[in-house]
C-alpha cells in the first residue's frame, strides 16, 4: 500500500489463537501500519487476544507516545486505545477506518510547507476534515487519537523548521 512518498508502510500481522477469522483476514490484508508516527503506533509482531480477562480486545499495536495498547474490540470491531492509567479511547470505529485515516494524513503530509503558524491551523484543519469525511466517531473526543495528533500539527510540533 505505500506510495512513492510513503511515510507508512503496511505489514501483515499474524493472529494467534482465540482471534476471529474476520480480523485475521482484515489484519492479513490490507494489514496494519508498521509505524505511524513516532511514538503513535507500532505494530505488534502478532495480534493476540489481550487477556483472558478481556477475551473481547485483540491487541494489534502498541503507543509508546500514548504509554498504552492498540485494541480491536470484537464486540463492535471498534479499534480502541488503551492507556496504561486504564483509560480507554476510541481511534475508529473500525480497523478499515484506522487505515484509511492514516493513508489520508499521509496524502496531507507536507511539514515542509508548515512554516507560520495559519500554515500549521490550515494543516490542522485540513487533517480533521479528512478523518471526519472517513470516520466522524474518530474525532469526537478533544482528548481521542485523532484530535490530539491534529492539534499538535495545529500547534507546530511537525514543523520541519
Amino acid at each position: 500500500m505505500a506510495n512513492e512518498r510513503s511515510l507508512i508502510d503496511f505489514i501483515p500481522l499474524s493472529a494467534g489463537a482465540g482471534v476471529p477469522p474476520w480480523l485475521s483476514e482484515k489484519l492479513r490484508n490490507p494489514g496494519v501500519p508498521k509505524t505511524f508516527m513516532e511514538g503513535i503506533f507500532e505494530a505488534a509482531d502478532s495480534a493476540r487476544v489481550m487477556s483472558p480477562d478481556h477475551p473481547n480486545l485483540v491487541l494489534i499495536g502498541y503507543s509508546p507516545g500514548y504509554r498504552g495498547v492498540f485494541c480491536v474490540d470484537l464486540g463492535t470491531s471498534a479499534l480502541m486505545l488503551i492507556q496504561e492509567r486504564g483509560e480507554t479511547t476510541l481511534v475508529n470505529s473500525s480497523l478499515d477506518h484506522f487505515c484509511r485515516c492514516i493513508q489520508a494524513v499521509e496524502a496531507l503530509w507536507e511539514p515542509e510547507l508548515w512554516i507560520e503558524p495559519e500554515d500549521n491551523h490550515r494543516a490542522e484543519d485540513r487533517m480533521l476534515l479528512a478523518i471526519k469525511a472517513i470516520d466522524r466517531a474518530a474525532i469526537c473526543d478533544v482528548e481521542g487519537l485523532w484530535e490530539s495528533f491534529c492539534a499538535d500539527i495545529g500547534q507546530g510540533d511537525y514543523n520541519l523548521t
